[in-house]
């Protein structure tokens, strides 16, 4: 395997500190999304995109969920701040969700 399939396994298993989690992949992709808002290219192009993103975006939260323990200093917050952060991330989802099971029970 590469080292770049290795690291992103060691993310996906949990077994990488989440300053790397966080600063390695979360905010470059967030980065990434707002620089594509700038961008003027084909539709195609954006939703080709958007969809990368939004997976590499779903992988950056769970590599955070899982790397979140992985802290040097444990009386520092990072842990519960870093699934805080996850939670608000998903929250919309879990909104959309609730909200649709609930209107399509009434």
């Amino acid at each position: 395997m590469t080292n770049l399939m290795v690291q992103l396994l060691k993310l996906w298993n949990g077994n990488q500190s989440l300053a790397v989690a966080f600063w390695g992949i979360y905010v470059p992709i967030i980065a990434l999304q707002l620089l594509l808002r700038q961008w003027e290219i084909t539709s195609f192009l954006i939703a080709t995109a958007n969809l990368l993103l939004l997976l590499a975006w779903a992988f950056s939260l769970v590599a955070i969920w899982k790397c979140a323990p992985n802290v040097n200093n444990k009386n520092l917050p990072f842990p519960m701040l870093a699934k805080t952060l996850v939670i608000i991330n998903l929250l919309p989802f879990i909104l959309i969700i609730v909200f649709g099971v609930f209107g399509f029970l009434a």
